[in-house]
């Protein structure tokens, strides 16, 4: 029968009495061992779980696991293993080798790397990651100068042996790996001392291979101030540590340099590279097996900036005596500013200029730079084919379009070379009327313009060559004057709107470099009465030295006398044409008609000059120191010698009367064997 409801005095009263089972019976004897069992389960996969987490057994099976795949040394400060966050390793750290100490110990480090990894694989006891994600990684590459040795490869080693394929587990897995806020650290030791370069903030991802052997990486990096930084992309072993990349949309001066072979980036130093570049392809191995590094990187120029230094244009011999001069340079500088006297030699007055600044003048030089610069640059390093190949490279110097292809034997300023410079075939040079680079040119250059001062528009091939590391270059070439101006120093009337072509180089059958003038013609004065007149200048000039030969001749068929035109003649026909100005009044006489000038010094030290010039008067006037009579309507033959001239059939007609002048006028002391003696005769 159903119990009343307690009271509130009897709420403490128990309802129930001992023996009595209101909520049913006791658990079986099976019920309590399946419950016992069920935690003692329970139990052993916690401790499962916590044997598997520890965190010391964790890390040490991720420093064996990192050190596998990368075949070096890792620590680990500290590893997380849970279901909810996965395996998680904090402090990461790589090292090349087994010194803590040195700069370039430390390859990567990261503060976390997040690992995916197989729970099956786990199990048995071994880490096998699919992917791993490196939080805030820092990469720091240095290159040691002194031996040329990256620090990353000190960490490849010989080749393990393959995994059996009957061993558990199988061949090993690589993964693949993420890198989130990373920033690559460039430096390099150089005389044993560190230096730091440059980073570089990248995102990035690294692709394993199939076979385990290699990986693809792809690397973003955030750019400044454009959308898209650089990228680079390729791939790298694991066993050689060899390397393929591309890299593409760079700054030479602020990304790039570091990521260069040290002969490459020292290359391009030594040309004052700036601007942006590509490297479609770059591949390098590493220093192993007692063998040398090798490396092969092509480099798209895009707009660039470049410097050509003088020094390259010299051989070894001539570079020993530059630097002999600038020490003689520094000695005499240091001298006057220390007050002290200076050497004799020194102490002469050169124009108010200081021997100091004149040696100055000799060396310092300013580099040729070339603006807006592209085309390729291939260098290679391979212990066969050492040197840069230049391929359809087109700039400008001073608003010129050159075109520049050809090799260099090596990386050094005196490596055997072969170079073409060319004008565009679309566009002409423009000389203006005092070059700044002249003075930075081969010296072949330099001594065309000391003898032609050209200005005007021409096509220019140059062809520079050294036969042999250190030897003396050679350079040859031709310029086709399209419209110019020149004045040849040994006959210095100016020529404009001429035409013509001038060769210049190395004559094997002379041993010596000449220069040719060929059909080199153009007109008179502006203004003048030679303004139409047509001289033409042909020759040759060489050796292009100090003991310098000249076999020129400059002829005029149809020209009229002016002071432009009689200053331009040599002393010798100056002093020849004194003789028509019998009142010493400075009236030089007047002729229409054609010049011959024939310049000529054998080559060599101590060689005297000869100028032979023929001039056939037509309408000429004047009269004679010897004979100071009214000549007018002269016509007749002067051929002007060294120290004479003589007179040739010369006559002059006045109604019916003909007189004739014939012989040889002197104004040197020492007579000449056969002189003839001036004979005037009349009609």
């Amino acid at each position: 029968m159903p119990h009343p409801a307690p009271t509130a005095d009897r709420l403490f009263d128990r309802p129930w009495r001992p023996g009595h089972h209101p909520f049913g019976k006791s658990p079986s004897r099976a019920r309590k061992w399946v419950m016992s069992l069920l935690l003692i389960v329970l139990c052993s996969i916690i401790g499962v779980y916590l044997f598997y987490t520890d965190t010391d057994r964790v890390r040490r099976m991720a420093q064996s696991y990192l050190s596998h795949i990368l075949r070096g040394r890792i620590e680990i400060g500290a590893a997380k293993l849970s279901i909810f966050e996965g395996l998680r390793l904090h402090d990461v750290r790589v090292y090349v080798d087994e010194t803590n100490d040195a700069p370039d110990a430390v390859l990567f480090s990261a503060d976390t790397f997040i690992i995916t990894y197989d729970p099956r694989v786990l199990i048995t006891g071994r880490l096998e990651a699919d992917q791993i994600i490196a939080i805030d990684p820092h990469v720091r590459l240095t290159e040691n100068t002194d031996n040329g040795r990256w620090n990353y490869q000190r960490l490849v080693r010989e080749p393990r042996e393959p995994d059996k394929p009957g061993k558990p587990g199988g061949p090993l897995v690589l993964p693949e790996i993420l890198l989130r806020n990373a920033q690559i650290d460039y430096s390099e030791i150089r005389g044993g001392r560190y230096y730091e370069l440059g980073s570089l903030a990248v995102e990035g991802q690294l692709t394993p291979s199939s076979d385990g052997q290699r990986y693809a990486f792809e690397l973003q990096s955030r750019g400044q101030s454009e959308g898209v930084g650089p990228v680079v992309n390729g791939s790298f072993s694991r066993a050689t540590g060899e390397i393929y990349a591309r890299l593409a949309r760079f700054e030479f001066g602020r990304d790039i340099r570091t990521m260069l072979p040290a002969e490459v980036r020292n290359w391009w130093e030594a040309h004052e590279l700036s601007g942006r570049v590509n490297i479609p392809a770059l591949s390098y191995t590493p220093a192993r097996d007692g063998k040398p590094a090798a490396f092969k990187v092509e480099t798209e120029l895009d707009g660039v900036t470049l410097a050509v230094r003088p020094e390259e244009w010299l051989s070894r011999e001539e570079l020993f005596q530059r630097a002999g001069t600038r020490w003689l340079y520094e000695q005499m500088r240091w001298m006057e500013e220390a007050g002290l006297p200076r050497p004799l030699a020194a102490r002469r007055p050169f124009d108010s200029v200081s021997l100091p600044n004149r040696l100055a003048a000799m060396f310092d030089l300013s580099p040729v730079r070339l603006q807006r610069v592209s085309g390729t640059f291939i260098f290679t390093k391979d212990g066969v084919n050492d040197g840069v190949e230049i391929k359809d490279v087109g700039g400008r110097v001073e608003n010129n379009a050159l075109v520049i292809n050809g090799r260099i034997d090596g990386f050094s300023p005196t490596s055997a070379a072969r170079i073409t410079v060319a004008s565009r075939a679309s566009e002409h040079i423009y000389i203006p009327p005092a070059p700044q680079y002249v003075a930075s040119m081969p010296r072949q250059v330099r001594e065309i313009y000391d003898h032609l001062k050209p200005q005007g528009t021409c096509d220019v091939t140059i062809e520079f060559a050294r036969p042999e590391n250190g030897a003396r270059p050679e350079v040859s070439g031709e310029v086709t004057i399209v419209d110019g101006n020149f004045v040849f120093d040994r006959f210095a009337y100016p020529i404009r709107q001429a035409t013509g072509r001038i060769d210049f180089g190395y004559d094997k059958l002379l041993g010596w470099d000449k220069l040719q003038i060929i059909n080199l013609r153009g007109k008179g004065v502006d203004g003048g009465p030679n303004a139409e007149s047509i001289i033409t200048v042909n020759g040759e000039i060489g050796p292009l030295a100090g003991d310098t030969g000249v076999n020129v001749n400059v002829t005029a068929p149809d020209v009229s006398s002016e002071p432009a035109l009689i200053a331009a003649f040599p002393e010798e026909v100056r002093e020849a044409l004194r003789i028509f100005d019998p009142a010493a009044a400075g009236e030089w006489p007047k002729f229409n008609g054609s010049f011959v000038c024939s310049v000529f010094r054998p080559p060599g030290k101590l060689q005297r000059w000869t100028i032979n010039t023929d001039i056939q008067l037509h309408e000429a006037s004047g009269a004679l120191t010897v004979f100071p009579y009214p000549l007018e309507n002269v016509s007749g033959k002067l051929a002007i010698r060294d120290g004479y001239v003589d007179i040739i059939n010369a006559n002059m007609r006045r109604g019916d009367a003909t007189l004739n002048v014939d012989g040889r006028v002197r104004w040197k002391p020492e007579p000449a064997p056969g002189a003839r003696p001036l004979i005037a005769t009349t009609k």
